[in-house]
């Protein structure tokens, strides 16, 4: 099964086209356009955004799509699957499709332009949107049948009954769980921070201390009573994007964007119709009844899977220049997760 993967580029709209578009990495037939032609996209992305007078800010979204190399797939039909992804998330946007293959690991990259063709809205998603492409990615995968990771047995430990009995107990007003207290205070910080260090700021303002540093991969707090928790702890327990690295980081950009739109209308510059904001998912008291939800079917879960019961996994746990290195190491990361996307859940 294929593993969908939002890259957080900062560069240019003709060094992205060139990087996925390069000669050594793909032949012709491997590149692909919805709503645009491959030997013109540049151009007429371009054109689209002077249209509706909107070139500035972020020029583009970049994703990749990396498949299992146990699903033995040729290119034509994992540029097939691309294009069918980016027709059902993508409607009113260009987008380029790009397969590569990678020392026999074929995944697929997507361009898709920062403001519609139809109607001059600019492309933002929250962190549910993001998870509803992965399940757009799933049903796309099943039908055609590629390979589905099911939970090991492995998974099926003491710790983590134990650990959700926990947490359910905390709900319920007769235990204490550090775990859950510092997922809802990640979440409400999350939801009035625009950026790390107001983050990090709203964090130590109730105690908590942040190791937040763009070289490490992941995100460590510590407890006012010293216990640390790692943000990936946070997303394997809580089953939300929204706590890996690069989603606390769309949640920040998420907040700054709305705030620049709230400005732009407060100041009475005219937007156009479409150029809105949808909702994003739940913070606070949303995400504690979201999560006693989730603690409840986990719970029965593990006790069912113990009894010799295996479940599916639909969630994807994982997904010349310095642009281009970074970009490439990127897409190394994903294969890694992509090989450990079923190891149990850690301390």
């Amino acid at each position: 099964m294929a593993v969908i993967k939002a890259v957080n580029s900062k560069g240019s709209l003709d060094g992205i086209i060139k990087y996925v578009t390069r000669e050594e990495k793909t032949e012709e037939k491997l590149i692909s356009g919805k709503d645009c032609s491959p030997s013109n996209v540049l151009e007429e992305m371009k054109a689209t955004k002077e249209i509706f007078n909107k070139t500035t800010g972020r020029q583009y979204k970049h994703f990749i799509q990396s498949f299992d190399p146990n699903d033995n797939l040729d290119y034509m039909k994992a540029n097939k699957i691309g294009l069918e992804w980016a027709e059902k998330n993508f409607k009113g946007f260009e987008v380029l499709i790009s397969t590569h293959k990678d020392k026999g690991h074929i995944h697929n990259h997507f361009v898709v332009n920062s403001v519609s063709f139809e109607d001059g809205r600019k492309l933002r998603y929250s962190n549910k949107e993001l998870q509803n492409f992965k399940n757009v990615n799933d049903r796309i995968c099943e039908k055609e049948g590629l390979n589905v990771v099911r939970e090991p047995s492995k998974d099926i430990t003491s710790f983590n009954h134990n650990k959700y009995k926990v947490m359910e107990k905390a709900f319920n007003g007769t235990g204490e769980s550090y775990l859950l207290n510092t997922g809802l205070e990640v979440s409400n910080s999350l939801k009035v921070s625009k950026t790390k260090e107001e983050f990090i700021k709203s964090m130590e303002e109730k105690g908590y201390k942040v190791n937040w540093k763009d070289t490490r991969k992941y995100i460590t707090f510590t407890t006012p009573g010293g216990k640390k928790i790692r943000n990936s702890n946070l997303q394997k327990t809580f089953k939300k994007d929204k706590f890996t690295k690069e989603g606390m980081e769309n949640e920040l950009r998420y907040n700054r964007e709305k705030e620049r739109e709230f400005n732009f209308r407060k100041s009475g510059i005219s937007k156009t119709s479409g150029d809105k904001f949808n909702a994003k998912d739940g913070t606070g008291e949303q995400f504690v009844e979201g999560v006693l939800g989730s603690i409840t079917r986990e719970i029965a879960g593990i006790e069912a899977r113990a009894k010799g019961e295996p479940r599916e996994n639909k969630r994807d746990t994982r997904p010349g220049n310095r642009e281009d290195k970074r970009i490439e190491d990127k897409q190394r990361t994903i294969e890694r997760d992509h090989r450990g996307r079923t190891k149990d859940i850690s301390r």
